[in-house]
């Protein structure tokens, strides 16, 4: 998609197009222009009305996020020196704003020399230029250097306030990530986890028996499952992200400790996604995983009517995922997926034959006379 002769790759979207990664779900474009450039050539185009998005749109299930300028001369410095890289996309060429190639060739971020220097933007740096290095660091391996982990320690409670888009954006970015536990470690130690998420905050310290989750609080055991993933998948890292989220929320009972957790979960999961503004399909198909997270364990144990809704559904396979990550991540062996997997198998096969029933009882008997 290319709008005019002034249309560029900015922010992440740019340094993914230089390392050559794919990171599915997002976009970050400049155009020199406005948005009646971007509306002539766009289909569904959105205005959200949010500082820093003047337009947006998706396509193929990517959220492409658009800025007007009027020339990139004018267009300000990012606080962060890689994030000033900019991708020409018609001339198919890089532009160093900032003199940061240097900083991208050693895997490092810091505050520009601009930024560094200004005493007042250090003491009040923003929560957003956090979630931009846990990006950065999930997304490339970045590591921020020492100056910037300072400027981090002094963010207060007036600093911690992003909208929704970029929260979701960004959050998106560092799911979409190789590095994501990385990314959101940071954030947790800087505190942008319990201001801007408290679901996900409230998972921290929530022990687990060890019998079962040796590898620690259910934060712990969150992150851990994101090692497991074959894809990066945002839906999917979401999901694995809050697929214990209504643990802290599960009232003991019956000896289960966690009672009902993954449908309470969904329902959290729910408020999450809503706040953060994800669209709706997406709302829907996460909340799904989330809160049927724990069937593929117990497929053979239950009769078909309680598990047939769920194996029809389209994301089933991809719970499926969710199963296996969330299996590995206690360090138990993928047994149980392989069972639930070949269960799944027999009921697809099951539901395709007209003489059976899902349950693979035969619904006809044919009866053929000896010749």
């Amino acid at each position: 998609m290319t709008i005019s002769s002034g249309h560029y790759l900015y922010n992440l979207s740019s340094l993914s197009r230089y390392f050559g990664k794919d990171l599915p779900g997002f976009s970050f474009e400049l155009i020199e222009g406005s948005i009646v450039d971007i509306a002539k050539v766009v289909d569904n185009i959105r205005y959200p009305g949010v500082e820093g998005i003047d337009a947006a749109c998706t396509v193929n299930n990517t959220e492409h996020v658009f800025r007007c300028t009027d020339s990139i001369k004018c267009f300000p410095v990012h606080p962060l020196d890689v994030l000033n890289l900019l991708y020409d996309k018609n001339r198919g060429y890089y532009i160093d704003r900032a003199e940061c190639y240097r900083s991208i060739r050693m895997l490092e971020v810091g505050l520009t020399d601009e930024s560094s220097n200004n005493r007042r933007y250090v003491e009040n740096i923003s929560i957003l230029t956090l979630l931009e290095t846990a990006a950065l660091i999930s997304c490339f391996g970045f590591k921020p250097r020492q100056e910037l982990l300072e400027a981090f320690s002094t963010l207060s409670d007036e600093t911690t306030s992003v909208l929704p888009a970029f929260q979701r954006l960004y959050l998106t970015a560092i799911l979409a990530g190789d590095y994501p536990a990385a990314g959101l470690k940071l954030l947790k130690d800087f505190g942008a986890v319990e201001a801007l998420w408290p679901e996900l905050d409230a998972l921290c310290g929530l022990d687990q028996a060890k019998e079962y989750h040796p590898e620690g609080d259910v934060w712990d055991h969150s992150l851990e499952t994101l090692f497991h993933r074959k894809t990066n998948d945002p839906d999917l890292s979401l999901a694995l992200l809050l697929h214990d989220v209504g643990k802290p929320l599960a009232v003991s009972a019956n000896g289960n400790r966690f009672n009902n957790h993954a449908q309470i979960g969904g329902a959290a999961a729910e408020t999450f996604l809503k706040r953060l503004e994800f669209p709706r399909d997406r709302i829907e198909k996460i909340c799904f995983l989330v809160e049927n997270h724990m069937m593929p364990a117990a497929i053979n144990s239950l009769p078909t009517f309680r598990t047939e809704k769920a194996m029809l559904n389209p994301y089933f396979p991809m719970l499926l995922e969710v199963y296996r990550c969330d299996l590995l991540s206690s360090f138990n062996g993928p047994e149980g997926y392989y069972e639930a997997c070949n269960a799944y198998r027999c009921f697809l096969k099951n539901t395709k034959n007209p003489f059976r029933n899902s349950d693979g009882k035969k619904l006809l008997r044919m009866y053929v006379d000896p010749v």
